[in-house]
Formats: C-alpha cells, structure tokens, sequence
C-alpha cells in the first residue's frame, strides 16, 4: 500500500474508521517518524502491525477501542519517545510490553481516561524501569490513593497530569521522596480535595514555585465544609489547617 513512500517522515490516519490492520502494511516506511491512528476502531495491536517502523518517534492510539496490545507489538518501535494510548479500553498491560526488550527513549506516555484494573499485573508500570520518562498523563481515571513511593523511579519528570481523579489528599512523601527536580507542570483539577494540614505542604509548594499548577483557579475544594468550592487561587496555606 505504501511502496515508493520510503522517505516519507509523518503519515495521518485519524479518524478513517480503521478496525484491523494487516501484517507488515508499514513495513516499507522504514524513515517514518511520526504515526497518526486516533479515533479509529482498533480493537487489538497484534504482533507484526507495526513491523518495518524501526524509526519511528512518535505513535498516537488516542480514542480507539483496545482492549489488549500482544506482548511482541511494540517490539519494531524501540526507538519510541511518546506514545499516546488515552481514551482506549485497556484494563491492564504485560510487562513483556515495554520490556521485550525495553524502550531506551521513552519520554511521554499518555493512559488516561483507561478502565485500569489496578491488580498485581499492573504493578510493575508504577513505574519501574521508566526513568527516562519526562511527561506522564494519568487523566480521568478513578485514582483515589497514590503510594508515597510510586514515583521514586520517574524523578526526570517535568509533566503530571492528575487531573479528574478521585484524588482527596497527596502525601507530602509522593514530591519529596525524594524530591522533583524537573517538575514544571502539575495539572491536579476535578479532584475531590480535602484542604486540611495533609495538603499545606502542596499549596506551600504552589508558593514557593508559582509556574507549576496549571491552573489554580479551576482546583477545588470539596472538604472541609467550610472551604467547600474555593479554588486554590484564592486560598493560603494557612488555611489548610486540621
């Protein structure tokens, strides 16, 4: 389908209603950089769908229907620094994914809005072996608790994205332990925040480092009662108190 285009460096399918894709279809666009399949149908990534795209960059799944990406898929794609797999239907991903072998370039994933089955299967991508990962969007999903150390292997990070979760409270341990270096953007809106002294620390930290939530003026709190529905924007540390 695709002879004669092997120096072609970005190629668009979104949105084409696209269900399957056959085996070895990429496999002459061997300069191909940047891969555009959002809002398609794909249900599975298969082993050999993305064969011959040794160099590609970037890959974005946004708003398909996967429920399963085959151990083997991503293996051509080693050379990947972003890829987009929000708004999809996965529910979990085998180590063997990012670890057959692993990815050396990876510096954006996107897994938002995912209805995660947050099991021991999915433990090792909290967030073991992703140190070179600068951007993270974890999005619209329900995350109600973030360990204090989950974020120990990712402290290149200089983009969070927590926004709409079910997030009441953030320990001071998940920025600190150790702390950030490269954090530029914190996105933490549509959570259902608890304001008390568990929280000072972050506003504390929103003074100290004006440039990193995006936002304040849409960050909410719910608790207790008599902060309901402030924004940050408006608040002091010294009102988060217990």
């Amino acid at each position: 389908m695709f002879d004669g285009l092997a120096s072609l460096g970005g190629l668009e399918l979104s949105s084409n209603e696209i269900s399957a894709i056959d085996t070895g279809v990429f496999s002459s666009l061997i300069n191909l950089k940047d891969l555009g399949l959002s809002n398609n149908h794909l249900t599975h990534l298969n082993d050999g769908m993305f064969d011959g795209l040794a160099s590609l960059e970037s890959i974005s799944l946004y708003g398909n229907k996967v429920i399963m990406i085959s151990d083997n898929a991503f293996v051509p794609l080693r050379n990947l620094a972003t890829i987009d797999l929000d708004s999809n239907s996965l529910e979990t991903l085998q180590y063997e994914v990012y670890y057959n072998p692993p990815f050396k370039n990876l510096t954006s994933l996107f897994i938002s809005s995912n209805p995660w089955n947050c099991d021991c299967r999915l433990r090792w991508l909290l967030f073991d072996g992703l140190a070179s990962l600068e951007s993270i969007s974890l999005y619209g999903n329900k995350m109600i608790m973030i360990s204090d150390n989950a974020f120990v292997p990712l402290r290149n990070l200089a983009t969070i994205d927590l926004d709409s979760n079910s997030l009441e409270t953030l320990q001071y341990e998940v920025y600190y332990n150790p702390p950030f270096k490269n954090l530029t953007s914190l996105f933490i809106s549509s959570n259902p925040w608890n304001c008390d002294c568990r929280l000072r620390w972050l506003r504390e930290l929103v003074d100290l480092k004006p440039y990193l939530l995006l936002l304040p003026e849409f960050v909410k709190c719910v608790q207790p009662p008599y902060l309901q529905n402030l924004t940050w924007d408006i608040l002091f540390p010294e009102d988060f108190v217990c």
